[in-house]
């Protein structure tokens, strides 16, 4: 069996990882910090759970200088599964808000008033722009379109194909300039 110093490893996915840090993992793993527990064991809701996102957050926005205007999000179901949630919980976010808005200006007791607020707002305002310059941005799109079409078919707006004006393949990202995005986001 070769030694692991002896092989390169150029797939795609995941890399490769120095030795040392599958160890670290392994040890974790088997008794966390000395609690007797594997960090598989440990309560999703438990403060060592929780102390682990944090420092995890911190050494992220540090290490890539991620603004505090940026949310770090951990969640499962690998990079196609985040398609989906990411529709769903920014399209859930942005009708709560609309629906909070609309409850604000006519009161929490007009129920059916603020459901057609909303609606119609629904129908009007709410626009996914996707940048389309690679096959993971096309899958994002082509998951968002397939999400909301019981809804109806402009909810998912391609503002950039990297593979206009090509044979198929992906090329250069058109200048901002370029950009076909919906009016709203023109402003800002």
């Amino acid at each position: 069996m070769p030694d692991r110093a002896d092989v390169a490893y150029f797939g795609a996915g995941p890399a490769p990882l120095p030795t040392e840090v599958l160890q670290k993992g392994a040890e974790a793993f088997v008794n966390f910090e000395n609690t007797g527990l594997s960090l598989a064991e440990i309560s999703h809701r438990s403060q060592t759970a929780t102390k682990i996102l944090a420092d995890t957050k911190k050494a992220l926005t540090s290490l890539l200088e991620i603004p505090d205007n940026y949310e770090i999000l951990f969640m499962h179901g690998g990079g196609s599964g985040e398609f989906s949630a990411v529709v769903f919980n920014m399209v859930a976010f942005w009708v709560e808000k609309r629906r909070r808005e609309a409850e604000a200006e006519l009161g929490v007791d007009a129920k059916d008033q603020i459901l057609e607020r909303v609606r119609k707002v629904v129908r009007h305002d709410l626009r996914l722009d996707y940048l389309v310059t690679g096959s993971w941005s096309l899958k994002a799109s082509q998951e968002a379109a397939n999400l909301l079409q019981p809804l109806g078919n402009d909810f998912v707006n391609v503002a950039v194909d990297s593979r206009r004006g090509s044979t198929g393949e992906f090329r250069n990202i058109p200048s901002e300039d370029d950009w076909k995005l919906t009016p709203s986001r023109q402003k800002g």
